[in-house]
């Protein structure tokens, strides 16, 4: 850490205070498509905002990461959020478990899920809770959730337009749930 001397100039003279430390985050978060099989030294640091791709409501899309404890002790991740100003944004989730511990140059590899609630475009920071150390915030996620498609096919030869291709809008067939 780097020691900081602040001065601060008061109508009488100056004030110098010493021991202040600039704080270094403890942890570096990576993008991972290997699953957490490959070295560190391979990924690519997770980019300063990440988009994930148009999504449609009711389902979702992932990008595999991996936080590392860049630190010289051990450390307990203690939370993973994001958040939208003040408020938690749901439509970004983690499979990164609470209360866990990395030794020094320890990882884990984990997912964040984008689950759209509805068509439209979002954005989050987000933040990962180390204890001791205030929350580290490593991305500005971006979605945009999309309508829902439904596609419907039969394949029963006694009804029209039933042969089991996919019906076009504006086509109609009987359909019987019994």
């Amino acid at each position: 850490m780097k020691a900081l001397r602040v001065i601060f100039f008061c109508g009488f003279g100056l004030i110098g205070l010493t021991n202040l430390h600039a704080q270094t985050a403890p942890i570096g978060v990576y993008l991972d498509n290997s699953g957490g099989s490959q070295p560190v030294s391979q990924l690519q640091s997770f980019p300063a905002t990440y988009t994930f791709s148009n999504t449609a409501v009711g389902s979702s899309s992932s990008i595999g990461a991996r936080v590392v404890n860049t630190s010289a002790s051990a450390i307990q991740i203690s939370a993973i959020g994001f958040v939208t100003g003040t408020d938690q944004n749901n439509n970004f989730t983690s499979d990164l478990g609470f209360d866990l511990t990395l030794a020094p140059g320890g990882s884990q590899f984990f997912h964040i899920f984008y689950v759209p609630t509805q068509a439209a475009a979002t954005t989050a920071s987000a933040q990962i809770g180390v204890v001791g150390t205030a929350l580290v915030t490593f991305s500005m996620l971006q979605g945009t959730g999309t309508a829902a498609q439904l596609s419907l096919s039969c394949s029963n030869a006694a009804v029209s337009l039933c042969n089991g291709s996919v019906l076009q809008p504006n086509e109609a067939t009987a359909i019987n749930f019994g």
